[in-house]
C-alpha cells in the first residue's frame, strides 16, 4: 500500500505514514477509532526530523548572501586602494619637463624627512596626490598637491610653512629641489 499524500510505501497496518505522518484511512483499526499511540509518536518524530533537516538547509542561504556581500565590499576596497595607489605611483615616478633625469619620488625622499604621500578626490572631482614633508636643509614644512589626469599631472597647489605659494614661488621651490 502507498500513502495517499506523499506516495511512499507503507504497511497496511500503519495508522500513519512513516514519512509524512498522514493518517491511513484504509486501516480498519484506525477507522474504528483505535489509534496506535507508539506508531503515531514514531511517525511524528520521523516527520519532525525530516522538517528540521529542511529548516537547517534554509539557514545556509543568509550566510551565503552575507559572504557574497562581504566579498563584494572587499573587492571594492582593494580596487580603490589599487586605483588611488596608482595615482601616487604616477607622481612619484614622474619628472618635471625641465628636470627629466630625476623623479619626484627620488627628489622629495632625498630632500625631505617625514615624507607622507596620500591621494584623494577633490570637491571638483579631480584626482589629487598630496605630498607633505619637512625640507632637511631648511626645516620648513612643504605641502605639494598634484592634480592627476590619467598618466599626466601638474602642481595644482604648494604651501611652504603654511603659506600658499604663487606660480613664481612654486617654480623657485621646484628649481631648488631638483638642482640640489
Amino acid at each position: 500500500m502507498f500513502c495517499k499524500n506523499c506516495g511512499k510505501e507503507m504497511k497496511e497496518s500503519d495508522a500513519f505514514c512513516p514519512v509524512c505522518g498522514t493518517r491511513n484511512d484504509s486501516n480498519a483499526a484506525q477507522n474504528a477509532g483505535q489509534i496506535d499511540g507508539k506508531a503515531f509518536q514514531s511517525n511524528m518524530a520521523n516527520y519532525a526530523a525530516a522538517n528540521m533537516a529542511v529548516h537547517k538547509k534554509s539557514q545556509k542561504k543568509p550566510l551565503i548572501i552575507v559572504g557574497i556581500i562581504l566579498a563584494a565590499i572587499l573587492a571594492v576596497v582593494i580596487l580603490a586602494v589599487v586605483l588611488l595607489g596608482s595615482d601616487i605611483s604616477t607622481v612619484k615616478n614622474g619628472s618635471p619637463y625641465d628636470y627629466p633625469d630625476k623623479t619626484w619620488g627620488e627628489v622629495l625622499d632625498e630632500s625631505c624627512k617625514n615624507s607622507d604621500w596620500s591621494s584623494f578626490t577633490s570637491e571638483d572631482g579631480d584626482s589629487v596626490v598630496e605630498y607633505n614633508g619637512v625640507v632637511k636643509s631648511t626645516g620648513v614644512d612643504l605641502c605639494i598637491q598634484f592634480k592627476v589626469d590619467d598618466d599626466e599631472f601638474e602642481i595644482a597647489y604648494m604651501e611652504v610653512d603654511g603659506e600658499n605659494c604663487s606660480l613664481l614661488e612654486i617654480a623657485s621651490v621646484v628649481a631648488v629641489l631638483f638642482e640640489d
